[in-house]
């Protein structure tokens, strides 16, 4: 069976929707899947076929370039308790793939 999910894993990228509700369950839980922030550590666990590495944890490729800012941003929808907001993403050498929001 571990064979037919490292398969599935090598074969089947994260796609952004799997992102996404891995970050909506961080909201609610406090805490988020591993193999989907890196597939790369099902090869690590259980061997086979090599996946994506998001943290370069053996290439060794380090992020060098500091990501630019996220531009265009908007808020709209303010209540006391919400608000919607949106942006142009960031980019850097590596790809961004999270951003930290705080409320102060």
């Amino acid at each position: 069976m571990i064979s037919l999910f490292l398969e599935w894993n090598q074969e089947d990228p994260v796609s952004i929707f799997e992102i996404n509700r891995n970050n909506v369950i961080l909201d609610y839980q406090k805490n988020r899947n591993p193999f989907i922030d890196n597939p790369y550590l099902a090869t690590l666990i259980w061997g086979g076929i090599a996946t994506e590495d998001n943290w370069n944890l053996i290439s060794g490729n380090t992020d060098v370039e500091a990501p630019t800012t996220p531009s265009n941003i908007d808020v709209t929808n303010i209540t006391d308790s919400s608000a919607e907001i949106s942006w142009t993403a960031s980019t850097d050498n590596i790809g961004v793939f999270e951003y930290l929001k705080t409320v102060a």
